[in-house]
């Protein structure tokens, strides 16, 4: 089982754990181990990168400082 995790990760670095054990499930692996479960796997074989979990997107704000500085 777990090799079978580290190969999805290995495959697609982007998927966390949900997704990892959505995939699971839907190739009919019995049992689906959980989300914690196969975070504790990845963290052990060393493939997660939590720079990757820190990205927020920046917005920029429609309210301005006067009326009609929008248009």
């Amino acid at each position: 089982m777990e090799a079978a995790i580290c190969e999805l990760r290995r495959a697609y670095p982007r998927w966390g754990a949900r997704r990892i054990v959505h995939e699971l499930g839907r190739r009919g692996l019995s049992p689906v181990p959980g989300r914690s479960t196969v975070h504790r796997i990845l963290d052990r074989h060393g493939l997660i990168n939590n720079q990757e979990q820190n990205h927020r997107r920046t917005y920029r704000r429609w309210q301005r400082d006067a009326p009609m500085q929008l248009w």
